[in-house]
């Protein structure tokens, strides 16, 4: 038995060896202190903070006694903070402001529901995504500010929910998605305002209450209130609810061939008395994409046109329209009437080009002029600096 022994010795001790060094290779790949720690919280002052990676922790409230305004750091004992857990400051409703640092990416569910003294918050640009109900119930929540290069992309359901204090919200252009009654019961809204038409058309609109416009009825874009609607030729599509029940929209000019328009795209859009298109093929329409337009008789198309109805209207083949975002001066009036190309007021040199480029007229200033085109098509019209294209 002895001899059997150290025959075997060896190999005991060579599998002990590889044994030792297999658990220092799983403890240098596998630090024991950061397993032990993710999952597990931590206090620090008036926060609790709960690991969630090696380095990062969410952060939350200890109770709702918090009043005031508040900051929540930006690092804590070594570890970023970036995210606001689950209902982390739910009920504080002593908090009139909050300052939330850069480097935090999720504002998560519930977050500031019932903090009914919050008056202002400042997301910042690193966040990417707020949470179902983060702000439901802030009544007294006035100013929701999106800090410059914005990177979010999606508002949760019932994120503003009775938010009734709340006048105004301007949705960063980096937003795609916008949930279920994401602003229901604010009563309050006046203004919301996008960043491009483009953008806007863009979004995906849980449902009408998704869109800040269901109460604001005013539309601005870029700071600035949009009565004559100009749909650029890079939209394709216009999504489901993008302009529901916006009451400053007088006209619609729809640059391109807009394949669809969703469901309730235009609904309750009362103001709208004309619109024009320019796509030779009726787009598809969603349920009641124009519901409730009452204000609008005809829809004017391009002599190329297929269909004899639009969205359900009648058509008119004699469309035309001013670019107005690229006219700068409201004195000179440019419009088209069947063939010709109407200038009024030309307070300089008036030239007119074929799409093509080509010069077609030139006429000195004067009170109106008429330019006589051979065909219908796209025209450039330039007096002095401003700039406009005519479509006849």
């Amino acid at each position: 038995m002895k001899r059997s022994f150290h025959i075997f010795k060896p190999r005991i001790q060579w599998y002990r060896l590889n044994f030792i060094k297999a658990i220092a290779v799983f403890l240098t790949l596998f630090p024991f202190p950061v397993m032990a720690l993710v999952g597990k919280s931590f206090l620090s002052g008036d926060f609790r903070c709960n690991v969630i990676s090696e380095n990062e922790v969410s952060i939350e409230a200890v109770n709702n006694s918090l009043s005031g305004n508040i900051t929540i750091p930006s690092e804590v004992e070594g570890y970023k903070v970036t995210t606001i857990a689950t209902f982390g400051f739910g009920g504080c409703s002593n908090i009139t402001s909050i300052t939330i640092p850069e480097g935090v990416t999720s504002i998560g569910n519930n977050v500031f529901y019932m903090c009914s003294g919050l008056t202002s918050i400042t997301i910042p640009a690193s966040v990417t995504s707020i949470g179902t109900s983060a702000f439901t119930t802030c009544s007294g929540l006035t100013s929701v500010a999106f800090a410059e290069n914005s990177q979010l992309t999606s508002i949760g359901n019932f994120a503003f929910e009775d938010c009734s204090s709340l006048s105004s919200i301007s949705i960063p252009a980096s937003v795609t998605s916008i949930g279920d009654n994401a602003f229901e019961d604010c009563s309050g809204l006046k203004k919301a305002e996008f960043a491009s038409v483009e953008s806007l058309c863009a979004i995906s609109f849980g449902d009408a209450l998704a869109n800040p416009l269901y109460f604001a009825k005013q539309l601005y874009i870029g700071n600035s209130k949009v009565t004559q609607l100009v749909i650029p030729e890079s939209v394709t599509s216009i999504g489901d609810c993008a302009f529901v029940c916006c009451e400053s929209i007088t006209s619609v000019v729809i640059q391109g061939a807009v394949g669809s328009i969703g469901d309730y795209a235009f609904a309750g859009c009362t103001g709208i008395e004309s619109l024009s298109y320019a796509g030779q093929n009726e787009p598809s329409f969603g349920e009641d994409a124009m519901g409730a337009v009452d204000n609008l008789s005809a829809v004017s198309v391009t002599p190329s046109y297929s269909s004899d109805k639009w969205g359900g209207y009648p058509v008119d083949m004699n469309y035309s329209y001013t670019t107005l975002s690229e006219t700068s001066s409201q004195e000179v009036n440019i419009f088209a009437k069947g063939k010709n190309i109407i200038i009024e007021n030309a307070d300089n040199e008036v030239f007119v080009y074929n799409a093509q480029g080509a010069l077609v007229a030139h006429e000195k200033p004067q009170t109106r002029v008429v330019i006589a085109t051979a065909e219908g098509g796209i025209y450039v019209v330039k007096v002095g600096g401003k700039v406009t294209k005519v479509v006849l």
